[in-house]
């Protein structure tokens, strides 16, 4: 998917827990070292790996202490999502596409501080929760084309890109959608974090088979060479760590998971301020290539 070649090895077998309990493989290319799942499930049959009340960001029902965890987290997060946004395209208002916004709270938060905001989510459940909350635009994936160019003054993708089954047809249309000025975020879960060292195989940001590729900054800048995207900040995702690790403890069966990976997590936490490239997740702010780059 990055460098084209077709050769490589297996790296890890991971089982899926909140679904279907298989395992799948997740394989390394001998040439680039990027790492995907495969085989993987194929597109049309993909839906069915998230119909579980425990996948949380399609569903605002879901419960359990994992679910608590998260949407805690969200609530605090969600204003800073939206100064960052602010902040990187120097605009108070403006129009913005969420590519998987889930059940659509940070879109409404987006809307509620000024902005038109248009949705695209695949999942007809959350697109479903969407409607009853938010009057704005929804579209699946495949409508993404009804979106005129140059018309975006920011894209983001939290914790989506892994899931795409074609990332490059998504930023080179996203590239066309920006204005010349449009800000791409995207949030994505890294390989090279401390703490897949630790779990491996129950590292939880594996989450097979939804996530299909598994990113490390060197892929992620790979992948916007390709598709006309430069790199202009990029930074940790703080909480990450945490909620990761002590969902990992849980993989490994862990009777203390909430303590153990409390503690992994700050581990983690502490070892990315040194480098941010072990970070659990990294949230790249890009812009276009064929544009001016600025300072955020």
């Amino acid at each position: 998917m990055i460098c084209k070649s077709t050769n490589s090895i297996e790296f890890r077998t991971c089982t899926d827990y909140t679904t279907s309990k298989q395992k799948f493989k997740i394989v390394k290319c001998q040439v680039c070292g990027f790492a995907y799942t495969n085989p993987r499930p194929k597109a049309e049959n993909a839906g069915q790996y998230y119909e579980s009340n425990d996948y949380i960001s399609h569903n605002d029902a879901a419960k359990g202490i994992f679910s608590t965890i998260y949407k805690l987290v969200r609530s605090v997060t969600l204003r800073s999502k939206v100064n960052l946004v602010k902040k990187t395209t120097g605009k108070q208002i403006g129009t913005i596409v969420d590519y998987g916004c889930g059940t659509g709270e940070f879109l409404k938060k987006m809307i509620d501080s000024g902005w038109n905001g248009i949705g695209v989510e695949p999942s007809a459940i959350a697109r479903k929760q969407i409607s009853e909350k938010l009057n704005t635009t929804v579209l699946n994936p495949e409508e993404l084309e009804k979106i005129e160019d140059n018309t975006l003054d920011a894209i983001t993708m939290f914790h989506v890109l892994e899931h795409v089954y074609n990332p490059h047809y998504v930023l080179r249309c996203f590239s066309n959608k920006l204005k010349s000025d449009g800000m791409l975020l995207i949030a994505v879960p890294n390989r090279e974090a401390k703490e897949e060292k630790i779990y491996k195989e129950y590292w939880a940001a594996y989450d097979v088979p939804r996530h299909i590729w598994h990113f490390r900054y060197s892929d992620i800048e790979q992948l916007c060479i390709q598709n006309n995207f430069i790199i202009v900040q990029y930074r940790p995702m703080i909480f990450d760590p945490f909620y990761i690790s002590m969902l990992s403890e849980k993989y490994k069966g862990s009777k203390s998971y909430f303590i153990k990976g409390a503690w992994t997590g700050l581990l983690s936490m502490i070892s990315s301020l040194k480098n941010k490239k072990y970070s659990s997740s990294l949230l790249y702010i890009l812009r276009k290539h064929n544009t001016q780059n600025k300072a955020v």
